[in-house]
């Protein structure tokens, strides 16, 4: 059985005072909107406020208090502390990715996490000319996620992405009122949909019973491992 690694716990200074702080495991749906198109220009007021949405999604307790938005405010202007508290949580994702599990079908391990807020491989759009069927090679992936939990990863087949587009996201229309992120360019977005549909199950539940919804609230470190898992099985999916 998996065991979680706990979470990091590290001081950080902010306005000369030092503050003992607890990190916690983000979700997908948290680290959505920091999950951009390396060439989408932002301006310095969606950074900014970007910054104070991952500081804030990640941090647990500060001096064994709940941890505040006015804190992660605060923390935001520093950046000696910013920076300790992306590498810590860079260190602990990459330690929880590589607890994920190849059980049965191609393992490519070990897997390489690369930054925890790159562009998800399965943001990148398959390529029309490179594959519209199922490669003779592909075959799906009975995993362990490094949560503990179990699914089945496969090809992206086309069809089936079109239909959840349709479903969830229509490209040309308003997104939904209660999903205003659930868009076609958001690249966090198309990495979570498209995973969706990469999966043939998660857990007790097929496909046919998965949303966005679901693949939102994967731990960051599940979403990772199945992200860099299907860009490394199945790179040619794109170009």
């Amino acid at each position: 059985m998996i065991m979680p690694s706990p979470p990091p716990t590290l001081v950080v200074v902010v306005d000369g005072t030092p503050h003992r702080v607890r990190l916690r495991m983000p979700t997908a749906g948290d680290a959505q909107v920091l999950l951009v198109d390396a060439s989408l220009h932002r301006s310095a007021s969606a950074l900014a406020s970007a910054r104070r949405i991952e500081l804030y999604d990640l941090l647990a307790t500060v001096n064994d208090e709940p941890a505040t938005w006015a804190f992660a405010a605060e923390i935001a202007d520093e950046s000696d502390a910013v920076q300790a508290l992306r590498t810590a949580r860079d260190g602990w994702l990459a330690a929880e990715v590589r607890r994920g599990q190849v059980v049965e079908g191609p393992d490519p391990t070990p897997i390489d996490p690369g930054p925890s807020l790159a562009p998800p491989a399965l943001a990148q759009l398959p390529d029309p000319a490179h594959r519209l069927s199922r490669p003779d090679t592909a075959q799906p992936m009975e995993v362990v996620l490094p949560s503990g939990a179990t699914g089945t990863l496969d090809w992206l087949d086309p069809l089936v992405e079109a239909q959840a587009w349709d479903r969830w996201a229509p490209v040309g229309l308003d997104p939904l009122p209660e999903h205003e992120d659930w868009t076609f360019e958001s690249a966090g977005f198309r990495a979570i949909l498209r995973l969706r549909c990469a999966l043939v199950h998660l857990g007790a539940r097929d496909r046919d019973d998965l949303a966005p919804d679901d693949i939102e609230a994967l731990p960051l470190a599940d979403f990772l491992f199945l992200d860099r898992l299907y860009g490394a099985v199945f790179k040619d999916d794109h170009a």
